[in-house]
C-alpha cells in the first residue's frame, strides 16, 4: 500500500462508523491507536517525517476494519525504524537494501523516482528479504503486546465514545437546519 506525504491519520474518517462498529471491533481500533510504535529508541521518533507516524495509525486502522489484528506491524512501521536506526548509526548491508526496497514498496512514487535519480538500488524484496520482513514484523508485534497499556485504550474507547456520539448529534441538528 502506497503511503502519500499528505496521508493523515484523522479519527473524524472512522467516527462516523465507529459507534456502530460491535464493542470488540471498537477496543481492536482503540489498541491500534494506542500501540506503541517501535522504533530503536524512544528519542529516535524526532528523525520520522510529520507524516509517518499518523500514516502508521492509518494503516493500522484500516488493517483491524479489515479484519487484522491490532498490533499487526505493517512494512511502513519497518521503514520507520530503519529510518531511526540510520539516523542514529551505519546498517549493515542487509538491512540497507531491506530499507531501500521497503521504500520501493511502500512509498509514493516520487519517493521512489527520487531514490532512482540518485543512484538509490531499490527493487522487489527477494525471498531472504521476506522472511527478514515477516520475523522483524512478528518482533515489533510481540513488543507492541508487551508494551501496551490497557488503560491507554480503554481511555480511547471512552474518548471516541463520546466524539462519535457527539458528531451523530451535530449532524442530525445540521440536517435539521438547526446549527
Amino acid at each position: 500500500m502506497a503511503v502519500s506525504t499528505t496521508a493523515e491519520f484523522r479519527m473524524e474518517t472512522i467516527l462516523p462508523e465507529y459507534i456502530d462498529l460491535p464493542r470488540k471491533l471498537k477496543e481492536r481500533v482503540a489498541k491500534a491507536i494506542t500501540d506503541p510504535v517501535i522504533l530503536p529508541a524512544e528519542q529516535s521518533a524526532g528523525w520520522l517525517p510529520e507524516w509517518m507516524m499518523p500514516a502508521i495509525k492509518s494503516e493500522r486502522v484500516k488493517n483491524v476494519l479489515k479484519g487484522g489484528q491490532p498490533e499487526a506491524s505493517s512494512d511502513l512501521e519497518i521503514v520507520a525504524y530503519l529510518l531511526c536506526a540510520s539516523c542514529e548509526g551505519p546498517l549493515t548491508e542487509d538491512a540497507a537494501r531491506l530499507y531501500f526496497n521497503l521504500i520501493g514498496r511502500t512509498l509514493p512514487e516520487f519517493f521512489v523516482r527520487t531514490a532512482k535519480e540518485n543512484g538509490i538500488p531499490i527493487g522487489p524484496v527477494d525471498e531472504t528479504q521476506e522472511r527478514l520482513i515477516r520475523d522483524t514484523k512478528r518482533r515489533m508485534s510481540e513488543d507492541k503486546k508487551r508494551k501496551r497499556r490497557k488503560a491507554k485504550w480503554k481511555a480511547a474507547v471512552r474518548i471516541l465514545e463520546g466524539v462519535s456520539i457527539e458528531l451523530r448529534a451535530f449532524d442530525l441538528f445540521a440536517k435539521e437546519g438547526t446549527v
